[in-house]
């Protein structure tokens, strides 16, 4: 059997590759959700992910976050808290783009619970009532 067919080690290897606790987290959640999903799809997606991906900073990221922000007139930044460490260096970056750092928070969520129902519905309701002072 090909590693699609049988990706339990591959698994394994994300899971191993955590380097704390909320990381960790973070991944057991990741691949509870995945492990449903066609696995080789997910392989395809994430090779193709992978070659975008600039791992060395947050330039790319930050490019696309200005080009939707160009777009849709303002984007807001919610970092999960595992990202806090990250924070201030995607802040910066933010900065010397022009970007509006006012716009950018790091949770006291994980990522999953920032994608979540709840914490979803509970921020639409604040942006749609004003309540977040944009």
């Amino acid at each position: 059997m090909n590693e699609s067919q049988q990706p339990l080690s591959s698994l394994a290897e994300i899971l191993a590759s955590a380097n704390s606790t909320g990381v960790f987290r973070n991944l057991c959640e990741y691949l509870y959700k995945i492990t449903s999903k066609n696995f080789a799809q997910i392989q395809r997606h994430a090779k193709e992910l992978i070659a975008e991906l600039d791992v060395t900073g947050y330039d790319k990221f930050l490019d696309r976050l200005g080009q939707l922000s160009a777009r849709v007139g303002r984007a807001h930044l919610v970092l999960s808290f595992d990202y806090d460490d990250h924070f201030n260096t995607v802040a910066l970056s933010a900065r010397a783009r022009g970007m509006d750092i006012h716009k950018l928070d790091c949770s006291k969520e994980s990522h999953f619970e920032l994608i979540g129902a709840d914490f979803l519905k509970v921020t639409l309701e604040k942006i749609l009532s004003g309540e977040t002072g944009e």
